[in-house]
């Protein structure tokens, strides 16, 4: 599956997740909306980049589980996986998953090592990094 993340192809969207989803509607991904503010997250993590670099990376998305302690069991979610490529982002995985009650929605991106390596570098930039041992002060 390989879909753009566009309101253009909303519907086709809305339909792949209604498959998966069935009739769940609560705590699920149900809409493009849904999946741009995925996106944005995807984005936000990828800022020390410049976006033509973001191409590869891979997103794998799950919303909050309830908010209310008064859930004792798990609700069925939607993992959903999406992928920067060279024309913007797509959706490239869904399935149905349970999420435990007061979760913390999870948007855990997987990057290139050198990705990892430029915004490593674009971390330190603004340090002057010394080779030596850190200086004594002298009395």
């Amino acid at each position: 599956m390989k879909i753009k993340i566009t309101i253009e192809r909303a519907s086709k969207l809305r339909d792949t997740l209604h498959a998966v989803n069935g009739r769940a509607t609560a705590h699920t991904v149900t809409g493009h909306y849904d999946l741009i503010r995925f996106v944005n997250d995807a984005r936000r993590q990828l800022s020390a980049l410049p976006d033509c670099e973001h191409k590869g990376a891979v997103a794998r998305c799950i919303p909050h589980g309830p908010l209310s302690r008064s859930y004792k069991y798990d609700v069925v979610s939607t993992e959903v996986e999406i992928t920067r490529f060279a024309s913007g982002w797509f959706l490239t995985g869904v399935e149905r998953v349970t999420v435990r009650p007061c979760a913390k929605g999870v948007v855990s991106l997987t990057i290139s090592g050198e990705q990892a390596t430029k915004i490593r570098n674009q971390a330190v930039s603004r340090f002057i990094i010394s080779n030596t041992s850190p200086c004594k002060i002298s009395q």
